[in-house]
């Protein structure tokens, strides 16, 4: 078996021996060239994206959107507020927290009415409020809403 290994890798050495491009083709080559071409590959894949084209144009949405309220203000939920800010399809309508001084923060920040507002006492008033359709929650705090 050792001796059918050796004549095997005696042939591949020979093989690339002819192949003179072989000789300078290394590892660190072949990455950097992997690299470049994934790269290259991802820019050319975006482009269109940022093309604009003449004479085409894309009105903002100005119908009906989905109120949101998010529920536990932390780092997750303000991910959400900024995301939510700039949907077109959505907007945030309410927050759910345990703290007033947040409560007060966010609905000076985000333009969010007084009746909108709740914390985890009266969470359960949320489903009759017909500002707010559904209700996003922090997975942490356990509270969910159907």
């Amino acid at each position: 078996m050792d001796k059918q290994k050796s004549t095997i890798s005696l042939h591949l050495n020979l093989i690339a021996q002819k192949n003179n491009h072989m000789k300078n083709f290394s590892r660190r080559l072949f990455l950097q060239n992997l690299g470049m071409g994934a790269g290259a590959a991802a820019v050319a894949a975006t482009l269109p994206s940022f093309i604009k084209i003449p004479g085409e144009h894309h009105e903002l949405y100005d119908g009906k959107k989905l109120n949101i309220a998010i529920c536990g203000l932390g780092n997750y939920g303000s991910y959400l507020a900024e995301c939510l800010a700039t949907a077109q399809y959505c907007r945030l309508a309410g927050i759910v927290t345990g703290h007033p001084e947040k409560a007060e923060k966010w609905k000076k920040n985000s333009n969010i009415p007084q009746k909108n507002i709740y914390n985890y006492q009266n969470f359960d008033e949320i489903a009759n409020n017909k500002d707010i359709f559904p209700a996003q929650w922090d997975p942490k705090l356990g509270i969910h809403v159907t």
